[in-house]
């Protein structure tokens, strides 16, 4: 598959994630050096990536994702699984989509390694909305 062909045609690969196969080091380690060139703000990244390796600490996030996930995100208004579509396709289609991310909560202790974005600098708690969205924004684009 071409790059062109994979970002156009793939937007999650939760339901098929490959937990056996385990990823380099070095492969790790080239894709935050890429995503770090990303840009940001002021042309300052504040981006940071953590990157859990160990079972038990995998198991400890993947514990907090699905207790966020079940008690908080299901029950929200966004959760995609409450996406209702006209179209009969698309609506099948998204079905799917909610099923793959349902699986995610199940699987994320099994991969290989858990890649966590932060971002240096402080916190947001208690900022005005401009300037949390644009803190945390900054981020986004090494994502």
């Amino acid at each position: 598959m071409t790059p062109d062909e994979l970002l156009t045609t793939t937007r999650g690969v939760r339901k098929r994630l490959d937990t056996s196969r385990d990823v380099p080091e070095e492969l790790i380690r080239e894709c935050v050096a890429i995503a770090l060139q990303a840009p940001a703000g002021s042309n300052v990244s504040r981006a940071r990536f953590v990157v859990v390796r160990e079972p038990e600490l995998k198991r400890a996030v993947a514990n907090i994702y699905r207790e966020i996930y079940e008690q908080t995100y299901v029950d929200s208004p966004s959760y995609i699984g409450r996406v209702k579509l006209d179209d009969p396709d698309a609506q099948a289609q998204q079905d799917r989509t909610a099923r793959s991310a349902d699986a995610l909560a199940g699987k994320l202790a099994d991969v290989p390694a858990v890649v966590i974005a932060c971002l240096a600098g402080g916190r947001v708690d208690g900022a005005s909305a401009v300037y949390a969205a644009s803190f945390l924004g900054g981020a986004l684009p090494a994502i």
